[in-house]
């Protein structure tokens, strides 16, 4: 299996997972999501993409559940730190998405520590969704067929989410707008 089919098959099943806690009203837990989907990443990709996950105490410091590690072509490595956030589904929105501990925000937190680690890491979160609501559409900027179960894992830059913070919006249908399905990273044949 590809890189970028394993990406697109653990977003479906994500969006699966979320709307089957939906249908008999149980909120799945983000931890839960980032288990399952760590182990399907390193199941079916070994060492091709490096999937560290990080524990509470490793979270607190650097605000990121897990980091990635890709390799280009041409052998270059670049690394992304990621935390999850998933959608409550009484509300439709990231209710944790601005996350604070000891007066510091977690977007604060993941962006400095990102950018200041050597090397430097992109900051990223990934919003785990799903919605029944089908007249909510995303901003569909991918090659693909518009799939919209594709958005069960989604990426938003972590500046996206500090911007957002500063007016206190983390309802899915305003964060959209800035939000990419996960696939984009490994797929996308026009950009490597």
């Amino acid at each position: 299996m590809t890189i970028c089919d394993t990406f697109l098959r653990t977003a479906i099943s994500t969006w699966d997972k979320i709307s089957e806690g939906r249908t008999v009203g149980y909120q799945l837990k983000e931890e839960t999501i980032t288990d399952l989907n760590i182990l399907e990443l390193k199941k079916r990709l070994g060492t091709r993409v490096l999937t560290i996950p990080f524990n509470k105490f490793d979270e607190g410091k650097n605000g990121a559940d897990w980091e990635w590690w890709f390799r280009d072509i041409h052998g270059f490595w670049i690394g992304v730190r990621v935390q999850a956030k998933i959608i409550d589904i009484k509300t439709d929105g990231f209710e944790h998405l601005h996350y604070k501990k000891l007066k510091k925000y977690q977007s604060e937190k993941i962006i400095t520590e990102a950018l200041t680690s050597t090397p430097p890491r992109i900051p990223l979160y990934s919003l785990y969704t799903q919605w029944d609501d089908r007249t909510v559409l995303a901003n569909w900027t991918c090659s693909f067929p518009r799939y919209v179960d594709l958005y069960g894992c989604s990426i938003m830059s972590a500046f996206d989410v500090y911007k957002r913070r500063l007016t206190d919006t983390k309802d899915l249908k305003s964060l959209l707008v800035d939000m990419r399905p996960w696939h984009c990273l490994v797929c996308c044949k026009g950009f490597s």
